[in-house]
């Protein structure tokens, strides 16, 4: 299975590198990293651009919102499996290999929550 991670993004520039080194840092690794970026105003893209080897970097035009920026994400990712990240939230190294544990073990599954 592909997985694709798509970590959203407004003004984190505080946190958004934890975040991305949260992702790079799981025992699984993800497929695709897809940061997109509700139009930030502070220096985010200058953290973001320091992965641009790993990690696919959509900027929009203007500010959409949180809910069309998600769904930009989404539309951009070619994983079997993809999974969110908030640019101001970190993930623990197993994240990945439990959610796709969840895929394998049953086809009927298509949606992986948890706190």
């Amino acid at each position: 299975m592909k997985i694709s991670t798509v970590i959203t993004l407004y003004n984190l520039e505080k946190y958004i590198d934890d975040a991305i080194r949260s992702v790079l840092g799981q025992i699984r690794q993800s497929d695709e990293i897809i940061v997109v970026d509700d139009c930030s105003t502070d220096g985010s893209a200058d953290i973001v651009t320091k992965y641009r080897d790993r990690v696919v970097y959509i900027k929009q035009k203007e500010n959409i919102g949180a809910l069309r920026n998600s769904l930009s994400g989404l539309k951009a990712a070619t994983g079997d499996i993809v999974a969110f990240l908030d640019g101001d939230d970190v993930w623990m190294p197993k994240k990945l290999e439990a959610i796709e544990k969840e895929f394998l073990q049953d086809e009927e599954v298509v949606l992986v929550s948890h706190d």
